[in-house]
């Protein structure tokens, strides 16, 4: 297949039609194959120009390398029709309680090599993570007796998330995943939050990361039923492929929250403890240290830890020995330190566009 061919499949945004048109134009004999073809059109489709002329120009390379997109698969656009929508993976999505909010914007991070400096970067318009909610609803048993009642509350769930734009997408207890907010657009479900990865620190994560969340309440044995786990792991897989998302930025509300006001961790606990990370093909993330103690200066308080399960507490005791070698290696106390990382978070949080 010559390159002629290869740019005008590229060029054909239903992902049925391009490998079509692969397959009528390769030659049997000799060019690459039309899936190996279509899946470098991919990376063209999953990342668009950044828009938003209020901002520097933001990075180009925060999602795009081809060894995180293969870490999660390739997963593709399969149908769409008027209510749903259906992926490679057998992943369906429901689209009929789908609304609109603002369209997201680069938005401001900090390289996390350049902790004790304030040179913040534009973030390109695209997910970079996960925060997994419960809706902490009160839901009936989970029983053949109660299915009418079941389907009611399953509505109820849904109407409140529609109309406060609150999650991107619902899982309910049938396990049928619902879109409310397109990934392009913000839903407001993080709040004053925090979080960092190996290569940058994101504050107020309405605007970087996606919300799911689970038909649930935290504490509830088991979290989540058989169905909305199985959904779960597919609509991960999905999300991660799509927008190359690393296993470490797929974190808890509980996790990420925070209170400006009094300057603790834990302003939400949904999912505190118990999510079943290993079900949804994710490493137990609740061991890794939280961003907000180490790198954005706030503390935590004893409900919050009576709240936390012991593998979020391992997360916590690291992000303080890790914020401690780093005030000892600054020559601050660690209030002091506690307090240039509180202004340095506060800046960032304040540059949004």
């Amino acid at each position: 297949m010559n390159r002629i061919a290869e740019w005008r499949a590229c060029r054909l945004g239903d992902p049925i039609e391009r490998l079509r048109y692969l397959r009528r134009a390769a030659r049997p004999s000799s060019g690459p194959k039309p899936a190996l073809a279509a899946a470098g059109c991919l990376v063209l489709v999953l990342l668009p120009r950044p828009q938003g002329p209020r901002v520097p120009p933001p990075i180009s390379t925060a999602r795009t390398g081809s060894a995180r997109l293969a870490e999660a698969g390739r997963i593709w656009l399969v149908e769409t029709g008027e209510d749903h929508e259906i992926y490679s993976n057998g992943l369906r999505i429901e689209t009929q309680w789908r609304t609109q909010s603002s369209s997201r914007t680069p938005f401001p991070v900090l390289p996390r090599d350049g902790a004790r400096g304030d040179s913040k970067i534009w973030h390109a318009a695209t997910p970079a993570g996960i925060v997994f909610h419960a809706t902490e609803s009160d839901p009936a048993p989970f029983a053949e007796d109660r299915n009418s009642m079941l389907l009611r509350q399953s509505e109820g769930t849904l109407a409140y998330a529609r109309s406060r734009r609150a999650y991107h997408f619902v899982i309910d207890r049938f396990g049928r995943a619902f879109r409310i907010v397109p990934e392009s657009q913000i839903a407001f479900h993080a709040g004053e939050s925090v979080w960092a990865d190996s290569r940058f620190l994101f504050a107020d994560l309405n605007a970087s990361f996606l919300g799911v969340a689970f038909d649930t309440r935290t504490g509830a044995e088991p979290p989540l039923t058989p169905a909305q786990a199985s959904t779960g792991r597919a609509l991960v897989e999905m999300l991660r492929a799509r927008y190359a998302i690393p296993r470490s930025d797929c974190v808890t509300h509980a996790q990420v929250s925070v209170n400006r006001g009094n300057g603790e961790i834990g302003w939400h606990t949904d999912f505190a403890s118990g999510f079943p990370f290993e079900e949804l093909g994710l490493p137990d993330n609740y061991a890794l240290p939280p961003a907000s103690l180490y790198l954005a200066g706030f503390d935590y308080d004893r409900r919050f830890l009576r709240s936390a399960g012991s593998p979020m507490l391992r997360g916590i005791d690291l992000a303080e020995g890790m914020l401690h070698r780093e005030a000892i290696a600054v020559n601050l106390s660690e209030s002091r330190y506690r307090g240039k990382l509180r202004e340095r978070y506060q800046n960032l949080s304040r540059s949004r566009p």
